[in-house]
């Protein structure tokens, strides 16, 4: 908008309404600035992860460009945040994952496993996430299957999980329609 009323592209009546929009002009570009910082920091730590490089990299970034006293804000919470994340590391070599791509992989497939079974529990089908994530060998799965009856697993589903809102709502109107 505040392009278009820049280059006079409106009537003179619509520009008395869009009056607000060019007084907020100088907002509006402080919030581009720091979103394209955001943005910046972002890629880089998605890409590479969050090491002493990558911190010196953001703080490089976070220097550039000019600095206003909400960019000051945004700044000091970003390098605390930085510092306190890159005090986690449990050792001073190691880059800490900053992103959820792996989380929303394994989402994705579980969503698409649902698709294939809609009649199964949503609470049952979550046990194939870890199933997703690790790799277990023939004699791991075996040892799974032969170590556990139907029984002990149908006891452990009612001990761990609970029933799904379709399981409960067919219990409800069964008895419902039995009383």
């Amino acid at each position: 908008m505040i392009h278009v009323i820049e280059n006079k592209e409106i009537k003179p009546e619509e520009r008395n309404l869009l009056a607000w929009v060019e007084a907020l002009k100088p907002f509006f570009s402080e919030m581009q600035n720091i979103m394209t910082t955001v943005e910046k920091l972002s890629v880089l730590l998605k890409h590479n992860g969050l090491n002493k490089i990558t911190c010196t990299a953001c703080l490089k970034i976070l220097k550039s460009g000019r600095t206003s006293e909400k960019q000051k804000v945004f700044k000091t919470l970003f390098i605390d945040c930085l510092n306190n994340n890159l005090n986690k590391r449990p050792t001073k070599k190691e880059t800490l994952l900053c992103t959820d791509d792996i989380i929303e992989t394994i989402f994705g497939r579980y969503k698409h496993e649902l698709k294939q079974n809609p009649m199964n529990r949503i609470t049952d089908m979550a046990l194939i996430i870890p199933a997703m994530t690790s790799s277990l060998n023939e004699e791991e799965i075996m040892k799974a299957i032969d170590g556990n009856t139907a029984k002990q697993i149908k006891q452990w589903r009612k001990d761990n999980l609970c029933d799904s809102l379709s399981v409960k709502r067919n219990e409800f109107y069964n008895t419902a329609m039995a009383g």
